[in-house]
């Protein structure tokens, strides 16, 4: 570790005055503008510091200037010590009487208050002192970390100085961060993946032992219900061998937790983590329900507080959402890749609710062009050509993907965790987003993560933000008669959004008239949704955030929430754009082979018949050649994208407004266990400057 002094500085403050320093005459109350870094790289309780180290003890009182506990006062004369003593320290209102010290000679002492005083208040006092000089708060040190990791310079997701063509300070803050804490070794992050090189130099010092394991005796000593899992399980394979094969594993292990300051390599967020080995998946990359339910449990059951996740599942099940709503009960924070498709199509684990869902950004701060993104994706880590760890004991120059972004914020759910081992799992989730960089709406609900700012706020050294309130869509929109159920009833229906959390206040409205909140949280609000026309309004905090104008259908009614498009194709516009026929649109534009193509979504849609119908109304500018289809997703032929998109309808690019009303027999198979419908909208053959121009997409249960 390279430890380093700043540079000091001669000219000091008095309640915002700035004089310079002179020899000569009595001055009080003067404080150096000067960093506070580490002389030595010898630290007296350096297991101590490199745990969690703070910034000065010491907080602005706007009345009186600096107020702290512990002060270095110079006298001039030794001789005055007893006046000091003296002095009548009870008119300061303190709990218990003052310490006062010799630092060693040079007429310095440090006075122990036991309460925070105002500087100017002890200067008032102390002038009845002959040869009182000054006194200033006793600062907290902290280090000024730069890893001595070998190729910690090329490590741009963590410290961006513009190598790799980059952007300067795109990054994550992470040298920030240990400059304020390196988190514990008490914390356990379960690497969820391909296994580990349990041997790799730069892995092996972090990797978590099982205490209740003898070894190689083939006997379940912990009672647990594996055998051998020394260093975690292999769930793929059912031994106690998490070895890595594929690979995989071991290099998104490296971004979470490599070993810091051993002279090699690189370093992970969280260099003093451990790291649970769960081998979820085959050698050859597949990972199955059964394996990864079987590492989420085992997870829990044995300590571990945060789960990386750089996958997403072959099936969304009722099953897996259940272990992890499980494991999140029980504190555990999960952290899960978005995917990288580049879509807003959800993919699962990530769209689960109880995970913390991760996006990749490039050196530059933009999206990555594979990232998936959208409202249900939460915050965005670098995920382009990161060097880490391998599994033959080297590294790896180009990983990437949403695999290498969601370590990294998994890293820094450990590093938090460290710093402030009693936050819970939901305080340490909002920590991360809260103090994000905001980037994009529709590329991630938060932003790029900032270790620095999360760890600021773990520690108390600084409040927590909140970002502002935003509205993204509803579900369902409308709720219509259901043909042959009798006396309607109020339906439930979900707002998605952010900052909807308490002690903020929401208030939803239809017609003016306040509607039932049945649940509130961070992201989403639950409401009894009513029969009946009329505008529905948000209000948060009493000030009205969206007022959405419903189109006079009878049926209940989903509306398309998010879109997007492939390739060069770029969209604009999503859920309010696709309410009403408003010449309002959803537009996407003709990607370079003469395409163009819509994904989008329809969230938390259910039915009770056997037909629901798909309404469309749009047109097209710019061709008058290209032929239109329209597919659905057919979840019953397989779990997305290993199915059958199923065709609706074909038919001529329409140049003028068309609507089109399909019915869509036996709807529960293109509904996924989570609600979602996928609409796919193809263009083919259009002309150069060809535009979709979408203004209704709707779902209705009639």
């Amino acid at each position: 570790m390279q430890l380093s002094r700043g540079r000091k500085s001669d000219r000091f403050m008095v309640r915002g005055t700035s004089i310079n320093r002179t020899t000569a005459g009595v001055w009080f109350g003067l404080e150096p503008l000067e960093s506070r870094t580490l002389l030595s790289s010898t630290l007296p309780g350096s297991e101590e510091l490199a745990g969690a180290v703070s910034v000065a003890d010491v907080t602005p009182s706007p009345a009186t200037g600096i107020a702290a506990a512990n002060w270095i006062v110079s006298l001039g004369s030794a001789a005055d010590v007893d006046l000091v003593t003296g002095l009548d320290f009870s008119s300061l209102g303190l709990s218990a009487a003052p310490q006062f010290e010799s630092l060693g000679g040079s007429g310095l002492y440090r006075l122990s208050t036991n309460d925070q005083v105002s500087q100017s208040a002890l200067t008032s006092l102390f002038e009845g002192v002959p040869s009182f000089r000054y006194l200033e708060a006793d600062h907290k040190l902290f280090v000024d970390v730069v890893p001595d990791d070998t190729s910690f310079s090329v490590l741009y997701a963590l410290n961006n100085t513009g190598q790799s063509s980059g952007t300067l300070d795109a990054d994550i803050d992470a040298p920030e961060a240990w400059d304020i804490t390196t988190g514990s070794n008490t914390i356990v992050i379960a690497v969820l993946d391909t296994g580990i090189d349990l041997t790799h130099p730069d892995l092996a010092a972090n990797i978590w032992t099982n205490p209740g394991e003898i070894p190689g005796d083939g006997i379940d000593n912990d009672a647990n219900g594996y055998i051998d899992d020394v260093n975690g399980y292999d769930f793929g394979y059912n031994d106690g061998t998490p070895n890595d094969v594929n690979g995989h594993g071991s290099a998104c292990s490296g971004l979470v937790a490599a070993v810091q300051d051993n002279t090699i390599g690189v370093t992970g967020v969280a260099p003093r983590a451990r790291i649970m080995c769960l081998k979820a998946s085959t050698d050859a990359g597949y990972f199955y329900d059964s394996a990864n339910i079987g590492c989420y449990l085992y997870a829990q059951q044995m300590g571990a507080k945060v789960l990386s996740c750089s996958f997403f599942s072959d099936r969304v099940s009722q099953a897996e959402r259940d272990a992890i709503d499980y494991v999140w009960g029980h504190g555990v924070l999960p952290v899960v890749a978005a995917g990288n498709a580049s879509t807003v199509t959800p993919y699962y684990p990530g769209a689960y609710e109880n995970v913390l869902s991760v996006a990749a950004t490039d050196q530059s701060n933009n999206k990555a062009g594979f990232s998936n993104y959208g409202s249900w994706v939460d915050v965005a880590s670098p995920g382009v050509s990161l060097r880490t760890t391998n599994s033959a004991g080297g590294y790896t120059q180009g990983f990437g993907g949403t695999s290498g972004a969601t370590p990294q914020v998994a890293g820094l759910a450990a590093l938090i965790w460290g710093a402030k081992p009693t936050l819970t799992n939901a305080q340490v989730r909002s920590i991360i987003e809260d103090t994000a960089t905001f980037l994009s709406w529709d590329f991630s609900n938060y932003g790029l993560v900032d270790c620095q700012a999360a760890a600021k706020v773990a520690l108390g050294l600084m409040t927590q933000p909140m970002k502002p309130v935003a509205v993204r869509y509803m579900t369902p929109l409308i709720h219509g008669q259901t043909v042959g159920l009798g006396s309607p009833r109020p339906r439930l229906a979900r707002l998605y959004g952010r900052g909807f959390q308490a002690p903020n206040t929401v208030r939803i409205e239809l017609a003016g008239a306040p509607l039932q909140i049945v649940t509130q949280t961070r992201d989403w609000v639950d409401f009894m949704l009513p029969l009946g026309k009329g505008t529905l309004s948000v209000y948060v905090n009493n000030s009205l955030r969206k007022s959405f104008t419903r189109p006079a259908n009878t049926a209940t009614t989903w509306v398309l929430t998010e879109a997007a498009s492939t390739g060069s194709g770029v969209v604009t516009g999503g859920f309010e754009q696709a309410i009403n026929a408003d010449s309002w649109f959803v537009t996407v534009t003709r990607q370079s082979d003469g395409t163009i193509l819509l994904d989008g979504n329809f969230r938390r849609v259910t039915t009770m018949g056997n037909a629901m119908k798909l309404f469309l109304r749009r047109h097209y500018t710019g061709t008058t050649a290209g032929t239109e289809k329209v597919y659905l997703y057919d979840w019953s032929s397989a779990s997305y994208p290993y199915g059958n998109w199923v065709q609706f309808s074909t038919l001529p690019v329409p140049q003028t407004p068309a609507i089109s009303t399909l019915t869509i027999n036996q709807p529960w198979k293109y509904i996924d266990p989570e609600g979602t419908v996928y609409l796919r909208i193809v263009a083919s053959e259009t002309t150069d400057g060809a535009v979709m121009n979408l203004d209704q997409a709707q779902l209705r249960d009639r």
